[in-house]
């Protein structure tokens, strides 16, 4: 069902001109979570554990701002395909805080920290394949009018 919602299927409902501003803030909202992700993967990438474990605990009232744009849409196809990318970004920081709490407490456990890994490896290709179709997605949903207005607030995929 999640990969039906981000890859598109049948007629799209448009959204309201207001949901435009609901969408806009939306974007806002999520920007500073993708950030402290980012922050989070970079810490780890220089082994500095505590830090990226900083990042991620700033992470859940940002996503519940971000959660609590995408519950206000009206919109009730719009609403279910943002609310499915949040369900997916959840996952990836559950995933990501769970890989950083095993190399801190039992980092000797090749077994768990590699399942961990996987799991981690698992939600993020699914985040980046989200991320590749959102800004579609939501497009799907908007007038010319609309996309002019939301083009600034969601920014097109890495590589394109």
């Amino acid at each position: 069902m999640a990969v039906a919602l981000l890859t598109g299927c049948g007629d799209k409902t448009p959204m309201t001109d207001a949901e435009v501003g609901t969408v806009t803030r939306w974007a806002a909202a999520y920007k500073p979570v993708a950030a402290d992700m980012v922050a989070a993967a970079e810490a780890l990438d220089k082994d500095q554990l505590a830090a990226a474990q900083t990042a991620l605990d700033r992470v859940p009232p940002k996503l519940a701002a971000a959660e609590r744009e995408v519950r206000a849409l009206q919109t009730a196809d719009l609403r279910a395909t943002l609310a499915d990318y949040m369900r997916i970004t959840r996952r990836t920081i559950t995933a990501f805080d769970a890989f950083v709490a095993q190399l801190r407490t039992k980092p000797d456990d090749r077994t768990a920290v590699l399942r961990k890994q996987t799991e981690l490896r698992d939600a993020n290709d699914e985040l980046f394949s989200a991320d590749s179709k959102i800004r579609d997605r939501v497009f799907d949903h908007a007038n010319a009018d609309q996309e002019k207005a939301l083009d600034p607030a969601i920014p097109l995929p890495i590589g394109d």
